[in-house]
């Protein structure tokens, strides 16, 4: 995966691309410059972010950012509920 190509097309910064993962700055850097390997875990939560950009490159980088945003915190929401669901919790 072209992880820098694919980002630049998106015209995502790498500290964009880092907060949607979760990440530093400083690590979206060396992934891209080849000099740390990814877990097969990781290297999912990357395409996920580089998926949802994909989607949302028609927009102003302001909209994608908020749509992008917004989808990880409803995601972490019902992430959330999951877990309650589990443990018994209501």
């Amino acid at each position: 995966m072209k992880v820098k190509s694919i980002r630049t097309r998106l015209k995502l910064t790498q500290m964009e691309l880092a907060a949607a993962l979760g990440v530093s700055q400083s690590l979206v850097a060396r992934i891209e410059g080849g000099g740390l390997p990814v877990s097969a875990n990781f290297a999912a939560r990357l395409q996920k972010a580089l998926d949802a950009g994909l989607v949302l490159a028609g927009r102003n980088r302001r909209e994608r950012l908020a749509a992008h945003f917004l989808r990880l915190a409803q995601e972490n929401y019902l992430a959330a509920r999951r877990l309650e669901n589990r443990h018994g919790r209501r």
